[in-house]
């Protein structure tokens, strides 16, 4: 979406600008990207995140006395560090909120790598989204 693709692309000028921004907005219980080491995959994770969009809030009216949601998303990210590909490994049971947890994932950013597989470098993260009346 051009949202997700302008956080991105505001993500990556700041990145190569030296900066390095990364917003403390994450409050996943296995502190998931705090740590990155933490996700697993087919190798452990040396890139740093340099950037990650803020982390959707669901409407506690839609989903009244459903506080959180958990979904596992894997994804693959390229040379450049971009998240080129990202999908959920299990569902909430709500379609509208795996789609969220995917395009949240999407819209991070690592630090370049080189000799990275065509695919991508696949991981793994757990997400936990809350209702806006548990923040």
């Amino acid at each position: 979406s051009p949202y997700f693709d302008d956080m991105l692309d505001s993500g990556l000028e700041r990145f190569l600008a030296g900066k390095k921004y990364v917003p403390e907005i994450f409050d996943v219980k296995k502190s998931t990207l705090k740590n990155a080491e933490k996700m697993s995959g087919s190798e452990k994770l040396s890139r740093k995140v340099v950037y990650r969009p803020e982390k959707p809030v669901l409407d506690g009216s839609v989903y009244e006395g459903k506080g959180e949601f958990r979904i596992t998303v894997k994804f693959f990210i390229d040379e450049g560090g971009r998240v080129i590909k990202a999908e959920p490994v299990n569902t909430t049971g709500f379609p509208e909120v795996d789609n969220l947890a995917v395009q949240f994932v999407r819209g991070w950013m690592f630090e370049p790598r080189d000799n990275v597989p065509e695919e991508g470098q696949r991981q793994e993260t757990d997400i936990v989204l809350v209702t806006e009346d548990r923040i």
